[in-house]
């Protein structure tokens, strides 16, 4: 299995939660806004 980028994470938020596209978006934005440097920090 592949790593899915923003926009196809975005794309299933929208699908399944019936959110908007624009939503869909600024959730992923946020999720990895918060844990981005969770994974920087354990990555290394």
């Amino acid at each position: 299995m592949g790593a899915l980028t923003k926009a196809e994470l975005a794309e299933h938020l929208h699908a399944e939660l019936a959110l908007s596209k624009r939503e869909a978006k600024a959730m992923v934005e946020a999720f990895l806004k918060r844990f981005e440097p969770v994974y920087v920090r354990t990555s290394r």
